[in-house]
């Protein structure tokens, strides 16, 4: 027991394989957890899976390349080296992901470097926050775009979108050729957004309807 204790407390350099396996069943477990919490507790309702689904993954591969360098020189300075060739082409578009994708690598390196309890004991802490930060800013506001071109129909148009209470009108748009409204609406889940998106193209047939999220105003 005091000798398991003293692995999962200190760093090892060494390469037993019962103390990486060990290592590698809480890293593993802990990607998954981390998967969870996104996809339940993200304050970006509409954002797709995609992070989500890569965490696990990645806090593996992290782990795996702290536990091959950890103990070479070498293959550090060779890692920097490959890393620098490295381009992302996808950007990050909410903060929110580039936490959880640090949080991820840090994992890895944390459980890489065989310091078990001591990320354990963090991360564990670092969900509490998550939950209750969560709990705390968690909103639904999306912009709204209705879009038409047949100037005949301003009128109707018009009047259907004011009459809709659930709509905040920004800025309304009417030119000889496109037509433009663009507003906020809020909602609860994003079972609630799918329904009022089918009714309002049932009222407004003709319009272009985008329900989005993003995080800066029109």
């Amino acid at each position: 027991m005091d000798k398991l204790e003293k692995y999962l407390t200190l760093p090892q350099a060494n390469n037993d394989f019962s103390i990486i396996f060990l290592s590698l069943i809480f890293c593993a477990l802990s990607g998954y957890v981390l998967k969870f919490f996104y996809d339940k507790y993200s304050n970006y309702d509409l954002s797709n899976k995609k992070i989500s689904s890569i965490l696990p993954i990645l806090t593996v591969v992290t782990f795996l390349i702290i536990t091959i360098i950890k103990s070479s020189i070498a293959l550090s300075l060779g890692l920097v080296g490959a890393l620098s060739i490295v381009r992302f082409r996808t950007p990050i578009k909410e903060p929110e992901e580039l936490l959880f994708l640090f949080l991820s690598i840090a994992l890895g390196i944390g459980y890489g470097s065989n310091q078990v309890y001591l990320t354990s004991l963090i991360f564990i802490f670092i969900l509490i926050f998550l939950w209750f930060y969560s709990g705390q800013k968690k909103n639904f506001d999306y912009n709204i775009s209705v879009q038409w071109e047949e100037e005949k129909n301003n009128h109707t148009f018009l009047e259907t979108i004011k009459k809709d209470s659930k709509i905040k009108i920004l800025k309304i748009e009417l030119n000889n050729n496109q037509n433009l409204v663009l507003g906020k609406v809020h909602f609860n889940n994003t079972i609630e957004l799918n329904q009022y998106y089918q009714s309002l193209k049932e009222k407004l047939k003709g319009c272009e309807i985008s329900i989005f999220y993003e995080e800066n105003s029109f």
